[in-house]
């Protein structure tokens, strides 16, 4: 019994609510998780925009640690047509149910095939009606023999203290019961969004620090940088050079240590907000060339040099990433000569990234092959190629490359106009040698012939094929544009509709969020006969008005939310429903949220399948089985209805205290059949102050669940998608245009108070009659048995053992009521004997 109640409840309102098979919420994935999926699915304008307009980290990449660049980056190309009719792809919900991982312990052939039998949710509201029906009949078979023909209860052996066992297991079961609803744990996007606040930057982000002003100053074989650095936000700014290039620091005059090397080997130096002043020093004695590279670059430079020339300081004030500085006087070693080194003849890579988007543009990276070689080349142009980059020297379709023997990279962009065919040919030289990349934009075909790819470069979730030509070698590419193939340019990624009846009239609120590929006017169509209040696009209010139910939109390329709150003159009654709303295109992950008001009783709700349940319908169900057996059970005077009555009254208190009423009954019943049989007084008596201290607790429950239904508020159990009370809330994956309706069915509270007020009255006559009942039951052959001494028992024994010895055999001796019953059982009990048997004698 003790695990049966529980399993029939669960049972019961699995069956009628599957939404509930995972307790009162629905499982959903991460928002993170959402955006990985559609963005593998679909590309967006706003994605690319996003991308191509993102800001430059300060973190250089892992190939590029050792390298400078001479011109700045381009920005990335738009590699989708404004123009061209971009499909959105198709909303993706954010739920997920049942996983069922299938695995095979043998081969499998291809041709072989799996099928699935899935039972609809009526057939398994059937199967779990079926089961708890089964297992009931279980329980009736069980007690079947100890339920004589009169109805009274026999339970074998069940004498004495054993008796209380069948009241405590009934309580045992009844507080097994499900009790009320408990506070859920908050949602997935509400942690996430407090978990955002908390580890929020600062207002300033990444650009929290700024370095000014720089000034470069070599004098007596030293060398000085001075900064001048604003901080908004209390950060790490990391320092000129790497590995702890210069030998003092000195912060506003005081000296001080850096913190630590990053990632990059760039030495990093905590200031708190406000101006700084930075002096930098290192010692250039015996050396005739060195070079340092700014993390942070400075917005103006100056630089005042004895005996020194600079590289990388422009006239007009601009710093590089890497500055140089060679002596014009090479120092002397010790022998009085000019130190110098052997050096190989210049070598290097040239690697031309060709991204072939909306628009064509070409990066090419010259990168250092031999080291601490001085590089003077001309770097031969493409076909078409335009240098955009500022600062370089293109004489005669080539580029002029200078770099120090320091520098490992120089890089420049260039643009081209889109053609039908482009030829790339590997000059024959011994300076150089070529690397092709291929950026292709999924708008555009490209076949090529000559130079077989030999790899495919993935950068950011991109492909680039590979070309390692060998000089002379030529690399033809055919490029067509495929047509365009019609599909949805606006997907619906979410909605939400709240609504809060009222008296006399209903305020709504509906939020969506879409996805769009280009700019347009979309139309939604609204309820009839509404007050329209206010849009918001992107949280910015919008003046638009009503057209005949009509509201129309206007939509941007990229992602959207859009805000409309309206009210209706209709209220509240006997039966609310959701107003039609008519997005103009399918959606999915629509959500319904409704607030009914404190003053009203829900008996029912409907709507789409994951949404609140009423869960006292289904443990109706089980309170009129529990009724139906305690009805059985003739300790009480209680008839199957009163049980009913009774047990309906209770649901509104948690079980524990509905089980003592229950135990206390029992408990009475039992006490006036079988308390004769208790031995000796202490258990007697026991079972007298159990009693009473019951009685106490009964009528206080009693009392609760009369205050609970005259002055509190029904219990429904309302839960399932994190429904609770007032509160409702329904979901659907996937809908049509039309948002999904929900309706619920309420009464005024009124009508509780009344069917309390009315079974309050009928507790109150009938609990004259139990009260009644139990005194009965109570006093049954005593209140109270008094433990005699043992000396007068002795005496008493002796006493009527000498008068049966002195008393005639004709007169019958006198026993005790007790000895009369246990020798009227005995006779009852006995086998009657042939005459003859060989051990009683003829």
């Amino acid at each position: 019994i003790l695990g049966a109640i529980p399993f029939m409840v669960n049972e019961v309102r699995v069956g009628l609510y599957p939404q509930l098979e995972y307790g009162r919420s629905y499982p959903v994935v991460s928002e993170q998780h959402r955006d990985m999926v559609q963005a593998d699915e679909t590309v967006t304008v706003n994605a690319v925009v996003e991308r191509s307009m993102a800001p430059k980290s300060r973190k250089v990449a892992g190939s590029a640690l050792y390298s400078m660049q001479s011109a700045p980056a381009a920005p990335q190309p738009i590699r989708v047509d404004p123009q061209a009719m971009i499909q959105t792809g198709p909303g993706l919900p954010d739920w997920s149910w049942n996983q069922i991982r299938l695995t095979w312990n043998g081969p499998v052939r291809p041709e072989q095939q799996i099928s699935f039998i899935l039972l609809s949710p009526l057939v398994n509201t059937i199967l779990a009606l079926i089961r708890v029906l089964l297992l009931a009949l279980l329980i009736f078979g069980f007690f079947r023999h100890c339920l004589r023909a009169g109805g009274q209860m026999n339970l074998p052996g069940l004498t004495g203290k054993t008796a209380l066992l069948l009241p405590l297991v009934l309580l045992g079961a009844l507080t097994a019961l499900p009790g009320r609803v408990s506070a859920e744990v908050p949602r997935a996007d509400i942690l996430q969004e407090l978990q955002s606040r908390l580890l929020a930057p600062p207002d300033c982000g990444t650009s929290c620090a700024a370095v000014n002003r720089c000034l470069i100053q070599v004098a007596k074989e030293t060398l000085q940088v001075e900064l001048e650095v604003d901080v908004l936000a209390r950060e790490a700014v990391p320092l000129p050079g790497k590995n702890r290039f210069f030998e003092q620091i000195l912060l506003d005059g005081q000296p001080v240590e850096a913190m630590r090397l990053d990632s990059q080997g760039n030495s990093l130096l905590r200031l708190e907000p406000g101006a700084h002043r930075l002096l930098l020093t290192r010692d250039l004695k015996g050396k005739n060339k060195l070079s340092f590279s700014f993390p942070l670059l400075p917005a103006r430079g100056q630089a005042i040099l004895d005996g020194w020339t600079i590289s990388g300081l422009r006239e007009n004030g601009k710093l590089d990433t890497q500055i140089s500085l060679n002596r014009i006087k090479p120092a002397a070693d010790e022998h009085g000569e000019e130190s110098g080194k052997v050096q190989l003849p210049a070598f290097v890579q040239v690697v031309r990234t060709l991204h072939m988007g909306l628009k064509w543009s070409l990066e090419t990276r010259v990168v250092r092959v031999t080291p601490d070689t001085a590089v003077a080349l001309d770097i031969p142009l493409l076909p078409g190629e335009r240098v955009i980059s500022e600062g370089l020297y293109v004489k005669e379709n080539s580029v002029r490359v200078n770099m120090e023997p320091a520098q490992s990279l120089f890089s420049w962009h260039s643009a081209m106009d889109p053609v039908d065919g482009l030829t790339l040919s590997a000059p024959e030289t011994t300076s150089w040698t070529e690397q092709w990349l291929l950026d292709i934009s999924p708008i555009w075909h490209v076949e090529t012939t000559g130079v077989p790819a030999l790899n495919q470069t993935n950068s950011s979730g991109r492909r680039f094929p590979e070309f390692r030509p060998y000089p002379g070698e030529s690399l033809h590419l055919a490029v067509s544009r495929p047509a365009g193939v019609p599909g949805p340019v606006m997907t619906v990624t979410s909605s939400s509709l709240k609504i809060k009846p009222g008296q006399r009239a209903t305020e709504n609120t509906l939020t969506f969020s879409f996805t769009a590929s280009r700019g347009m006017r979309h139309r939604i169509i609204l309820p009839p006969d509404i007050e329209l209040q206010n849009v918001l696009l992107d949280k910015k209010k919008y003046p638009l008005q009503l057209e005949e139910n009509s509201l129309v939109l206007p939509v941007k390329p990229g992602k959207q939310e859009v805000e409309i709150s309206w009210r209706s003159e209709r209220g509240v009654g006997l039966k609310l429903v959701s107003e039609p709303v008519d997005l103009g295109v399918q959606s999915v992950n629509a959500s319904t949220v409704m607030q009914v008001p404190s003053n009203r009783w829900i008996l029912l709700t409907g709507g789409p399948r994951i949404g609140p349940a009423v869960l006292f319908w289904g443990e109706l169900l089980v309170i009129i089985l529990i009724a139906f057996v305690l009805g059985r059970i003739r300790l009480t005077p209680l008839t199957t209805l009163q049980w009913l009555l009774l047990s309906l009254g209770l649901s509104q208190i948690p079980v524990p205290f509905a089980a003592i009423v229950v135990f206390w009954l029992l408990l009475l019943g039992l006490r006036k059949e079988k308390a004769g049989k208790l031995a000796g007084a202490a258990g007697f008596n026991l079972v007298q102050i159990v009693l009473v201290l019951l009685t106490f607790a009964a009528l206080a429950s009693l009392f609760a669940a009369i205050q609970q239904g005259l002055l509190g508020h029904p219990d429904m159990q309302i839960g399932g998608n994190g429904s609770s009370g007032h509160l409702l809330r329904w979901y659907q994956d996937r809908s049509d245009s039309l948002l999904p309706t929900v309706w619920v069915i309420t009464v005024p509270l009124l009508v509780y108070r009344l069917s309390m007020l009315l079974w309050a009255l009928w507790l109150a006559v009938s609990l004259l009659r139990w009260l009644g009942w139990g005194w009965e039951c109570f006093s049954d052959t005593a209140i109270w048995k008094k433990s005699r001494p043992r000396s007068s028992e002795k005496k008493q024994k002796r006493t009527l053992f000498s008068r049966s010895r002195s008393r005639p055999k004709s007169e019958p001796a006198a026993v005790s009521p007790d000895q009369a019953e246990s020798r009227d059982a005995k006779k009852k009990n006995q086998t009657c004997r042939k005459p003859g048997d060989q051990k009683y004698g003829s």
